[in-house]
């Protein structure tokens, strides 16, 4: 049905919420989908990961267990996505305001400023 990874990631916000169809409504699914996803996990995994009644889940010690290693999991592979902090802290950013004659600015700000501008578009 879906990969591993998008499995595990559904179940980490199953298991941090009440029920699936709020879990579905953070991830933006549907709640067949949530369901779905964790069936298809306790089967590859061979254990019940949540008690479910119709109105709430509750996570099983296997889920547990197994929620913790998944947040780590997931927590790594999404952070090779995201840009090193040390190349935030090196961007140009924010707002620049000079004042100068009409003539000057015109003649050597402008022009300027729109190389810049595109360099550091933030």
């Amino acid at each position: 049905m879906q990969n591993k990874l998008e499995m595990m990631r559904i179940f980490c916000v199953a298991a941090e919420s009440r029920n699936f169809k709020e879990a579905a409504t953070q991830l933006g699914i549907s709640p067949q989908v949530v369901t779905r996803a964790i069936k298809e996990l306790e089967e590859q995994r061979g254990e019940i990961l949540f008690y479910r009644s119709t109105r709430q889940i509750k996570i099983t010690a296997d889920g547990e267990r197994l929620a913790k290693q998944a947040h780590f999991a997931v927590g790594s592979i999404d952070a090779l996505f995201v840009k090193d902090t040390k190349e935030k802290r090196d961007e140009m950013r924010g707002t620049v305001r000079l004042t100068v004659s009409s003539v000057l600015g015109r003649k050597l700000v402008v022009p300027a400023l729109a190389e810049f501008a595109t360099r550091y578009p933030d």
